[in-house]
């Protein structure tokens, strides 16, 4: 078995072996292993799952053990010895030694800095596995996948060698001039940089991000790949390999000296700071207050006023912690540790963690000037989403004091300058919800019931909407396609729902022109479907934008309009005309051909006896049915122009030669009619 095929803490288990979470053994060395119960070959396998559970944990001289037993199949406290070519013990050569013996022994050489050694049980292990590495890829890229994996963690155990090296000879020439010394420093960003474009190719598995990872910490502190220990805790919590995730997450904690109860992480605040939530504790006023205070302009009210008192403790915060970017990689881990709870249904402990942390995230964000508030958005977002989701159905109703709560939280995400799309989208998306809520609250309610706070409320709440909708679609990238375009509809119906609330339709218009015009192409259909739409305020905003997009876009509207130019809905043909006409202005040719071709694709895909029939058919109905002469004339008279007009095609010529004389017949019957009564001073039947 490969080195990356599994990871320990799954294969463990069948064999006795302790996984217990890591928050309470951390120190904990699978011991009551009993090789007697177990066949040679499991007892092998059990070995190596023993040596790599020592290696995670850092339990050298455990390893040591078990890597001797995979080598020399005893354990007499004798040191792992190796030469190139052969493997040996008090002298003895021991035959046949395979890729896990050879590994581990690889990996304890790099941790006692026996270069050479090291070199070459890391050939002994290559040599191992390269038989059964050329049968698999044999097979299918698939199958050798995983001991491709392990001939990388080979190359880079070799790698972790040469910088380890350069090491040594830097510490050697420490007398030099710096000119002549090795920059350690720049080998250690280059190597790093490798390392991440390397494992960002590299398939998104648990075990093979383990894997890599493993042989990386060799080299690696705690505070040097966060973002590649961030990735696979996330992988380890999608894959339901919980103790794994925790394990990820509170070693490199624990490495760097912090307290998971710990004033770092908000947990011991002085409430005399009167920070986050708290200030929402301590308020007097009325929920539906807070709401529109937090949706209009006056939500700066609800932030920490920060005096000398929060300076001082920021400044113990991250002099504890060590600096600055130590105490910010520790909020990383902890806000995904705080994720985990979470994902293992710990919900009150996560919850009360993340408000804590909140508060001191936020706290160092503004007292140390840092430029980068990622941490504290996600955070704040993070507890909306939380708070949210403790609403058991998605259409369920929010209450006031929760819309508080979670107005406020994303409110707070939203007020870091650089705060990204997925803040304001959630901002958006939460007063739209809540609009839609108030909206069916206001049509189910009596005109009585019906207030103007309620009004006022659900304006508020749908501006808020909007803005927060036009911000995200500003700030959407391809990342967020999918959920851009539904931001992009979202506001649509702000539009043609709420159109008719006169500050709604100012936001949009003021608003309107930070989205591009490209945008608005993924909801064309959409536009264009209420192109006919009566309301003066939405028009005003539909039709110039419309008129925008065929300015600088005028392909995309051509055929669209060209269809809507035949609709039978009048008011819906007029404003096709009106857009049509400001197209010609400066389209001309563009116009007149598509409507040409458009005319041509109807006159191939409608033959002249398919009209006819049709017309007839309705015809007769309306004659005899409803006894409606009038309208009866309106559709015959077009289709006996459309014949005198002439045939063009062989279809149209056949037509005429069937049909042609009795059709002109019947022509001259209706203007003969239409004569008699106009001259008798009568008018034409009608329904």
């Amino acid at each position: 078995l490969d080195l990356a095929e599994q990871s320990w803490p799954t294969l463990l288990s069948p064999f006795g072996l302790n996984t217990a979470s890591p928050v309470n053994r951390m120190e904990q060395m699978p011991n009551n292993f009993n090789p007697l119960y177990v066949s040679p070959k499991g007892q092998r396998k059990a070995l190596k799952f023993c040596a790599q559970a020592a290696w995670r944990l850092g339990q050298w001289q455990e390893l040591e053990k078990y890597a001797s037993e995979l080598v020399y199949g005893n354990y007499d406290g004798a040191k792992i010895s190796t030469q190139v070519g052969d493997l040996s013990q008090n002298g003895v050569s021991v035959p046949g030694v395979d890729f896990d013996g050879a590994f581990f022994a690889a990996v304890l050489h790099i941790h006692r800095k026996q270069w050479s050694l090291a070199a070459s049980a890391i050939d002994a292990a290559r040599q191992a596995m390269d038989s059964r590495f050329t049968a698999l890829m044999a097979e299918s890229y698939k199958r050798a996948y995983p001991s491709m994996v392990t001939a990388q963690t080979l190359a880079e155990m070799e790698e972790i060698i040469e910088f380890r090296k350069l090491e040594g000879r830097a510490m050697a020439s420490q007398s030099r001039h710096a000119v002549n010394r090795p920059d350690v420093e720049e080998a250690r960003v280059r190597l790093i940089n490798v390392w991440r474009e390397r494992l960002a190719g590299c398939r998104v598995d648990v075990d093979v991000h383990s894997s890599i990872m493993a042989v990386r910490s060799l080299v690696l502190g705690p505070a040097d790949e966060v973002e590649a220990t961030l990735t696979l805790s996330d992988l380890c919590r999608q894959t339901q390999r919980f103790k794994l995730a925790e394990r990820v997450l509170l070693d490199p904690l624990l490495d760097l000296g912090a307290n998971l109860d710990g004033s770092v992480f908000g947990l011991s605040l002085p409430d005399a700071l009167g920070l986050g939530l708290s200030q929402l504790e301590s308020l007097t006023s009325s929920a539906a207050t807070i709401i529109e205070r937090l949706t209009t302009h006056h939500a700066n009210e609800f932030k920490p006023k920060y005096g000398p008192s929060h300076e001082l403790y920021s400044k113990q915060l991250v002099e504890e912690a060590g600096d600055i970017g130590l105490l910010q990689i520790q909020h990383q881990l902890y806000f995904v540790f705080v994720k985990h709870l979470w994902s293992i249904d710990q919900r009150k402990e996560a919850m009360h963690r993340l408000e804590r942390l909140c508060d001191v995230v936020d706290l160092v964000s503004h007292c140390q000037n840092l430029r980068d508030n990622s941490l504290g958005v996600s955070c704040w977002l993070e507890l909306g989403e939380c708070k949210l989701e403790e609403i058991t159905a998605p259409s369920s109703s929010i209450s006031p004091d929760l819309q508080v709560n979670i107005l406020f939280a994303f409110n707070r995400a939203i007020s870091y300058p650089s705060c990204g799309y997925r803040a304001w989208h959630a901002w958006a998306l939460l007063n739209f919800r809540i609009a839609e809520q108030l909206n069916a609250h206001k049509e189910g309610a009596t005109t009585k019931q019906r207030n103007k706070a309620s009004s006022n409320s659900l304006k508020n709440h749908v501006v808020a909407a909007v803005k927060g909708f036009v911000s995200a679609i500003r700030l959407g990238t391809k990342r967020w396609s999918a959920s851009v375009q539904q931001d992009m509809l979202n506001l649509l119906t702000c539009l043609f729902k709420y159109g008719e609330l006169p500050d709604v339709t100012a936001t949009i218009n003021a608003e309107i022109g930070s989205i591009t015009l490209e945008a608005w192409l993924g909801v064309l259909p959409q536009l264009l479907a209420r192109i006919h739409i009566r309301q003066p305020s939405v028009r005003s905003v539909l039709h110039p934008l419309l008129t925008q997009l065929g300015e600088k876009h005028p392909q995309a509207l051509m055929y669209p309009l060209s269809v809507l130019l035949k609709s039978p809905v009048a008011e819906r043909k007029s404003a096709a005309e009106s857009l049509m006409n400001s197209l010609q202005a400066h389209s001309s040719s563009l116009v007149d051909e598509a409507l040409m071709v458009s005319s041509e694709l109807i006159r191939v895909a409608i033959l002249w006896l398919e009209t006819w029939h049709e017309g007839l058919e309705d015809a007769s109905r309306l004659y005899f049915g409803e006894g409606n002469v009038s309208g009866m004339m309106d559709l015959l008279l077009p289709l006996h122009e459309t014949l005198e007009a002439g045939a063009e095609t062989q279809k149209e010529h056949e037509f005429v030669k069937s049909f042609g004389r009795d059709l002109a017949k019947a022509h001259s019957y209706v203007r003969e009619y239409i004569s008699l009564v106009t001259n008798g001073g009568e008018d034409i039947p009608m329904v």
